[in-house]
């Protein structure tokens, strides 16, 4: 039912996640900073739609599982502004923590991750499985990036 009026944005996202995480794989600086640009309009979109059409958030109810509709209809429709707004800050922190080096980076990939990961039961409303692809490319973008960092030499060992 909702796949079918959201298809094409359905569609969409998940095409960006696929080409995010071949990215990821092939040339992860260009991932790395796409994740960010995408943190950065999420961001965006979410302080504006918070601030001027909150209730739009609660057409998720009907597309979740029931403890997140339970939620979404109860305490959540009571605070919406204030609970989306510090979403979006929350998504705006990640882009710059993934936007860092070394343990800022690091941080900024454990909190897309559980960002994603929470927003996964929200099925089609969160373009479900793109979140889940996402996480994929960013363990990708781990794996890069820490590499150098994980090698240990007999130079590096105190003797």
């Amino acid at each position: 039912m909702y796949l079918q009026e959201y298809f094409i944005p359905y569609l969409i996202s998940n095409l960006i996640a696929i080409l995010i995480l071949l990215v990821a794989w092939k040339a992860p600086r260009w991932a790395r900073w796409s994740i960010v640009l995408i943190f950065i309009w999420a961001s965006a979109v979410n302080a504006y739609t918070a601030n001027t059409t909150p209730e739009v958030y609660l057409e998720y109810a009907p597309m979740t599982i029931p403890i997140y509709r339970s939620f979404i209809n109860g305490w959540f429709a009571a605070h919406v502004q204030m609970m989306v707004t510090l979403i979006a800050i929350g998504q705006l922190t990640i882009a710059l923590l993934l936007s860092l080096k070394g343990f800022w980076f690091n941080l900024g990939i454990l909190g897309a991750s559980i960002f994603l990961l929470a927003i996964a039961p929200l099925g089609v409303g969160s373009g479900f499985p793109f979140s889940l692809i996402m996480v994929a490319a960013l363990f990708l973008l781990y794996k890069y990036y820490n590499r150098k960092t994980n090698i240990i030499t007999t130079e590096s060992l105190p003797i």
